[in-house]
């Protein structure tokens, strides 16, 4: 699907703040945040003070339709709903001869349900019960809506909601997402397994079904150890039959703010690589790439005290690789493999034999407390 920019809209359907943002561009301030599957993600600040979240397609995946549509899809998705349990969008920028296609979404200071864990565990049973059903009173009204819309998620897993600094969530990637008035991406989704309805999980395909399943499991995540009797029951009514709990509520009902939880890393609208791997079911070479993702690389510095993970691997797998931080006379014929280095930015290059000794260099930042994979499939490009 291709979008004209005078075609572009807000969330709202008003074009005149996509047009103010437009205007403002050159004047905020950006910085690079974190990495998606496909995505750069970079906080811009306004000299309003307005914040928002830039999804800016990697460099790898530009000019080629299938990636490009996946932010356009997601506008097209987010700009025809609104919902505060739902991360809003405020346009998109096809790309052009000299910028990469860009999805602008609110920010949403505050830190993923991923990272809740170790807060979630501190707290008394009772305390924790309470927590995992407002939790899911706000994420059952967010997906509830949706399917009123008839739209599926189908990515729902704890790296996909956010909690922001009141207490309430929102629910974000909609990349592969389903719509009926939008066509369908040409992705395989290979998300959690464990969110990932049994049924659904060979296919890659996504159903209301599937996103009822996910948010029990979700439940069964934040309940943990305080899951009772009565949990078993919803999670059993999620899960098994794939039923809400009761019908769509949101409409004049209240919700309470989840209490703050005390957490080691907190963090706000990051997303890491590793979340969800996009399969294309027509090519076997991004197969092998898939499986590529679980070999990893390395970077080491010890006078700085922030640290990220990183790993890098390619294909074909006699391509050599070495990483600006270690030196650029260390060179590895082989992937690899999750080594600890300084936060900040660092050159990977890749040099590869079956075509001339081509040389490709990859610019990353590696944040603290990411485990950044690096992966590039040379026999396709």
């Amino acid at each position: 699907m291709t979008m004209q920019q005078d075609q572009l809209q807000g969330p709202l359907g008003m074009k005149p703040l996509q047009t103010v943002l437009d205007r403002l561009q050159n004047l905020a301030q950006v910085e690079d945040y974190s990495y998606g599957g496909t995505s750069l993600i970079r906080r811009r600040s306004y000299p309003s003070g307005l914040k928002t979240i830039e999804k800016v397609l990697l460099p790898k995946f530009r000019s080629r339709p299938d990636y490009e549509n996946l932010l356009a899809r997601e506008f097209e998705i987010l700009k025809s709903i609104s919902h505060p349990f739902i991360v809003k969008a405020f346009g998109h920028q096809p790309s052009t001869s000299k910028k990469a296609s860009c999805l602008e979404m609110e920010y949403v200071p505050g830190v993923r349900f991923a990272d809740l864990e170790p807060g979630l565990s501190l707290l008394e049973a009772s305390a924790r019960k309470l927590w995992a059903l407002e939790f899911l009173n706000q994420i059952s009204a967010a997906i509830e809506f949706l399917h009123e819309k008839n739209i599926i998620h189908g990515d729902l897993c704890p790296e996909n909601i956010l909690i922001d600094e009141n207490g309430f969530i929102r629910v974000i990637d909609f990349a592969t997402a389903q719509h009926p008035l939008i066509s369908a991406h040409k992705f395989l989704i290979q998300g959690k397994q464990v969110f990932r309805a049994p049924e659904l999980r060979k296919s890659g395909a996504s159903s209301k079904a599937g996103d009822i399943f996910a948010v029990g499991k979700l439940f069964e995540a934040a309940a943990g150890d305080s899951l009772d009797e009565e949990g078993n029951v919803i999670l059993s009514k999620l899960c098994e039959k794939r039923e809400f709990m009761g019908p769509p509520y949101f409409e004049g009902a209240w919700f309470k703010g989840l209490p703050a939880l005390k957490i080691s890393n907190q963090g706000s609208q990051g997303v890491k690589r590793e979340k969800t791997l996009l399969l294309r079911p027509q090519s076997w070479r991004f197969s092998l790439s898939v499986g590529g993702l679980l070999l990893v690389g390395a970077l080491m510095s010890s006078w700085l005290p922030l640290r990220g993970r990183i790993s890098v691997n390619a294909l074909p797998y006699s391509t050599k690789m070495t990483v600006e931080a270690l030196g650029s006379s260390i060179w590895w014929d082989r992937p690899l493999r999750d080594v600890s280095i300084a936060a900040g930015k660092t050159r990977v290059t890749f040099v590869i034999p079956t075509q001339k000794n081509r040389v490709v260099h990859r610019d990353v930042l590696i944040l603290p407390g990411e485990s950044l994979k690096v992966f590039e499939d040379f026999l396709k490009n």
